[in-house]
């Protein structure tokens, strides 16, 4: 179990994750558990997200915003908030909605 903390203050942030011994264990207990009440506080149950975000550097400044866009959009979904090109800078995060989409977009395009 690992229960997330502030840095500074060490107040329980409100969430945690637990590894289980076994996928079936932690379908067995995001089912007994979403929803219920503990501590007068309702348990939300979902699976761990890894990394959705890419960082994208060397960025060429002849090529606008809305290509790099649209070269990422082919892997997936992304978060359109979370996802910008600093292309005078030379870089860019892309956020996609799901890790299976940033996984092949940065194998492919590496």
């Amino acid at each position: 179990i690992d229960i997330k903390r502030d840095r500074v203050t060490n107040n329980n942030l409100g969430y945690g994750f637990v590894q289980f011994s076994s996928r079936e264990e932690a379908i067995a207990a995001k089912k007994a558990l979403h929803g219920k009440e503990l501590c007068g506080r309702r348990l939300r149950i979902g699976w761990a997200q890894r990394n959705t975000t890419l960082f994208v550097g060397d960025l060429d400044s002849c090529v606008n915003e809305e290509t790099y866009r649209s070269a990422f959009e082919q892997y997936g979904e992304l978060v359109p908030d979370e996802t910008y090109f600093k292309v005078i800078k030379g870089f860019g995060m892309v956020k996609f909605k799901t890790r299976e989409n940033a996984e092949r977009a940065k194998m492919e395009l590496h």
